[in-house]
């Protein structure tokens, strides 16, 4: 038989109702703080193993092999990195991170524009034939004030096999390098974090310095 709920009894059902929603919003507020967090930014201490101080760094690139995608014709080699400082950014037309640190490294390019002996390699490596990734690529950068600048590719993925096996790191994205003259490593980041660009500029500028 059917019985009736008091108004106090309702009441207190949308009480609870709302408290359940409130703790659920909270919820997934606080888990997509975290998620970003654990996209844009090292682990607590892992900070003091990137950049100069990656394990990484003082190891000799022994392979590295790129293709032209967009606004240039020149096939990259090991053998172009000679005689130059050059950061390499391995990214992703799908992936947050690397276009949210893009801004900054395309600055960072404009202001070393006039170095001779620098130069700033945008790899990207997306599981995908090289027409259709160099149409998402140039919508990205147009995005970003930047049509005309080269890009390059990785369709197969040989670029980031080299890295990994001569730095015997995981490559995610976005990861960068930076190598001097000799092709030595001088600079790893794994991910992005606030003050990474600065780093990598800071770096960059005093390896310039040094260059003969």
């Amino acid at each position: 038989m059917p019985t009736a709920t008091s108004p106090t009894s309702r009441q207190r059902a949308g009480s609870a109702s709302s408290l359940v929603s409130l703790l659920l919003v909270a919820m997934l507020v606080f888990g997509a703080v975290l998620l970003l967090r654990r996209t844009t930014a090292p682990p607590s201490g892992l900070g003091q193993t990137q950049g100069p101080n990656h394990p990484s760094v003082g190891q000799q690139l022994n392979a590295f092999d790129v293709h032209p995608l967009l606004n240039t014709e020149r096939e990259i080699t090991l053998e172009s990195l000679s005689g130059k400082i050059t950061l390499v950014n391995f990214w992703a037309t799908w992936c947050g991170p690397c276009i949210m640190e893009l801004p900054e490294l395309i600055k960072m390019g404009r202001e070393l524009a006039e170095e001779p002996k620098f130069q700033l390699l945008f790899v990207t490596s997306d599981d995908s034939e090289v027409e259709p990734l160099r149409d998402a690529a140039a919508r990205v950068f147009r995005r970003e004030t930047a049509p005309e600048q080269p890009l390059y590719h990785d369709v197969t993925a040989d670029a980031q096999r080299q890295v990994a096996t001569s730095l015997n790191i995981p490559l995610n994205f976005p990861t960068t390098l930076i190598v001097d003259h000799k092709g030595i490593v001088r600079g790893v980041w794994e991910g992005t974090y606030h003050g990474a660009v600065d780093e990598m500029k800071s770096l960059t500028e005093k390896l310039l310095h040094e260059a003969p």
